[in-house]
C-alpha cells in the first residue's frame, strides 16, 4: 500500500526589515509540511536563492520540525531582496526582506559651481551653486526627502545662502 500525500511549503523572514550595511542579517525559516495532516517532513533538502544579498547557504536540510534554516546577509545598498525557497521540482515559496538605509550620517562636499565667485557688487558673478551629498554612516547616499538645514558662520561680507534648507533627492 503506498499512500500519496500533498506537500506545503511556507517561508518566513525575521526581521523582515534590515540595515543596507553589508552586515545585517535576516533569519529565512522554509517550512515543509505534509498538506492534509501537516505533519512536517523532516531530512528533506530545501533550495535557496535570493535577488539581493548573500545567503549563508545555497540548499538547507529540514530539521525533525520540517524547518531548514539559512542567514540572509545585506548588501551596502538599498533594495528589497527577493528569496526563493524551492523543494523538488515543483514546491517554490518567496518571502521578500527590504535592506534599508541608515540615517544621515555625514555630508560630503560634491562640487561649487563656478569654483570662484566675485565680491558682490564688483561686477563679476557672485553666486555659486554648491552641491553635497548626505550619506549614511556605511557611506550609502541618503535620498529619501531627508531634511537638512544649512548656516554660514558670519555674513560679514554680505553672504547669504539661498535656499537656507533643503531636501535630499
Amino acid at each position: 500500500f503506498v499512500r500519496m500525500v500533498g506537500l506545503t511549503l511556507d517561508l518566513a523572514s525575521s526581521p523582515d526589515t534590515i540595515a543596507a550595511d553589508g552586515n545585517a542579517q535576516s533569519r529565512i525559516v522554509a517550512t515543509l509540511r505534509e498538506t492534509v495532516r501537516g505533519a512536517p517532513v523532516p531530512f528533506a533538502r530545501v533550495g535557496f536563492e535570493a535577488t539581493l544579498g548573500t545567503l549563508s547557504t545555497p540548499s538547507a536540510l529540514t530539521e525533525r520540525d520540517g524547518k531548514a534554516t539559512v542567514i540572509l546577509t545585506s548588501t551596502p545598498q538599498a533594495g528589497r531582496a527577493t528569496v526563493t525557497s524551492t523543494y523538488g521540482a515543483g514546491l517554490i515559496a518567496r518571502r521578500q526582506v527590504a535592506f534599508v538605509k541608515g540615517p544621515p550620517a555625514s555630508i560630503v562636499l560634491v562640487s561649487v559651481t563656478p569654483p570662484a565667485i566675485g565680491v558682490k557688487g564688483a561686477g563679476a558673478n557672485a553666486t555659486a551653486f554648491i552641491t553635497f551629498e548626505v550619506r549614511d554612516a556605511q557611506g550609502t547616499p541618503v535620498s529619501d526627502g531627508e531634511r537638512i538645514a544649512f548656516s554660514l558662520d558670519s555674513s560679514a561680507g554680505g553672504e547669504s545662502l539661498s535656499p537656507a534648507e533643503s531636501a535630499t533627492v
